[in-house]
């Protein structure tokens, strides 16, 4: 999470209230009503058509993992001038609470801005858990106008049944055993709604692209675009405690006969990319893959890579992942030798 030191003011409340000390002498009766002309415009808002933030939730962490608090944000740009996002943490007054030495931290955004619809995700550090009560997010307005500031408290997402509407930004969950996906209803196709778990695993088996590597055909690739929601992630050890919810891909590759090594590797379209990749011999989400690698080696950073040796015939799925949670697009290669 980019650090850098911002100046801030403090918001001033001013009261205004009447009073006095002695009775209002008696007003005359109003014999005749006065035209004073039309009544003075309402101000502009000094924010219209400036990025602003919509949805702001700030999320604990599952407790499980060395990572702390998620903040997740959705909004509108509408003039594509978004620089990026002002994080401020804050304590149960509303105060601000300085970390790291600083008021506030700007996080920028991947990619270029663009008219339309953002929605980001930061996630925390773990001794941000306690120190802030609530986060306050400002879009960072690329021509210094000023924007709209918003504020969330440290909270639980809301939970949904299965087969209940959700948010396909991550803004509730299904929970442990659900996920929220595209409705399978024709008619509804842009509803999310909550589905097992594992028959959407199934349903992504089905859809996903497929692979053949023999060992004297010369390195296959394939390119792919990992995107959420996750069901299942890389077991710990493979990758640091606690990440989890990535966006993923999976890929099927076929071996028709057996081979002496099969070599896999996943890189990012992005250099900010961190992938991994995990072997799995079946459908079952709960199974320890065969191989699971964050990066390969030094040389291959940030990419993972993978080699297995004897195996085959028959088909592997490949799980592409990565360490931020952010969709992305991936480049998958394979390569047997024969036995």
């Amino acid at each position: 999470m980019a650090r850098a030191t911002a100046s801030w003011l403090t918001p001033l409340v001013l009261l205004l209230a009447a009073c006095s000390s002695s009775p209002a002498p008696e007003s005359p009766p109003v014999v005749a009503a006065v035209d004073a002309g039309p009544s003075p415009a309402p101000s502009p808002d000094p924010t219209k058509g400036l990025p602003r933030v919509d949805d702001l939730a700030f999320v604990a962490s599952n407790g499980e993992g060395s990572d702390g608090p998620l903040t997740r944000v959705r909004g509108v740009d509408p003039g594509g001038t978004m620089a990026g996002l002002r994080v401020e943490l804050l304590d149960d007054a509303g105060e601000v609470v300085p970390f790291d030495g600083v008021a506030s931290v700007d996080v920028r955004l991947p990619g270029e801005p663009a008219p339309g619809p953002f929605v980001a995700t930061i996630q925390g550090s773990p001794s941000i858990a306690g120190v802030a009560a609530m986060v306050a997010v400002t879009p960072i307005d690329g021509f210094g106008r000023p924007t709209s500031r918003r504020i969330a408290r440290l909270g639980a997402l809301p939970a949904r049944a299965p087969g209940a509407a959700c948010d396909g930004d991550g803004f509730d969950t299904c929970g442990p055993a659900a996920a929220c996906l595209a409705s399978p209803l024709p008619a509804e196709p842009a509803r999310r709604v909550c589905v097992d778990r594992a028959l959407a695993w199934v349903g992504r088996y089905e859809s996903a692209p497929r692979l053949v590597v023999t060992p004297r055909s010369a390195a296959q690739a394939l390119l792919g675009r990992a995107e959420g929601p996750s069901l299942t992630d890389p077991p710990v050890g493979c990758v640091p405690e606690g990440r989890s919810g990535s966006a993923e891909a999976l890929v099927r590759v076929h071996l028709p006969e057996r081979v002496a090594t099969l070599a896999l590797g996943a890189r990012g379209a992005a250099a900010s990319i961190d992938t991994v990749i995990s072997v799995l011999e079946g459908l079952d989400l709960e199974a320890t893959p065969l191989a699971c690698n964050d990066d390969g080696d030094e040389a291959s950073a940030p990419a993972a890579r993978v080699v297995l040796h004897d195996v085959g015939p028959g088909e592997l799925i490949v799980l592409v992942d990565s360490l931020g949670a952010a969709p992305f697009a991936f480049e998958l290669r394979a390569e047997a030798t024969a036995r």
